[in-house]
């Protein structure tokens, strides 16, 4: 029974340091990218790279890896499987069509060249980014502490 419980701790704690690898080598990938696009729309980076890695998957949903979406937003797409999800023809594509779209919105004015990310995650959360806006503000407010995405440098 001892043998059984140490195997188990030992196979979770190798899922978890596999998980936040993935989930560091996407932010390591695509830091750059979203620190440009926090420049250019006074987005800050903690919410634009949050949001795409609970949207992705870290990049590893079906939706990122073949529309090269990363942030859930629904359009048309030439996919081979039926989604509801806009195909793009690079991250680089998907990362500007999620500033365009936050930028859009009636709260951005107020929070343009705001470095408060907790109000930036209420507002997008309460306007209707996500179905279930509560757990959506919980798993991007705990995303951004793990992976300390507000300590980025600008």
């Amino acid at each position: 029974m001892k043998r059984i419980l140490v195997l188990s701790i030992f196979l979770i704690s190798q899922f978890l340091f596999s998980q936040n690898k993935v989930t560091q080598d996407y932010i390591n990938k695509n830091q750059n990218m979203a620190v440009e696009f926090s420049k250019q729309y006074s987005i800050p980076v903690e919410i634009i790279l949050g949001v795409a890695i609970i949207e992705s998957g870290a990049g590893k949903s079906k939706v990122a890896k073949n529309l090269n979406n990363h942030f859930g937003i629904v359009g048309p797409n030439n996919a081979n499987f039926h989604s509801k999800y806009k195909q793009y023809s690079n991250d680089y594509n998907s990362y500007k069509d999620f500033c365009e779209l936050i930028s859009s919105k009636k709260y951005y004015s107020k929070l343009k060249n705001s470095k408060e990310y907790n109000l930036w995650v209420e507002s997008i959360g309460n306007n209707g980014y996500s179905g279930n806006s509560r757990i959506w503000k919980n798993l991007l407010n705990n995303t951004i502490k793990k992976y300390k995405l507000d300590q980025i440098k600008i």
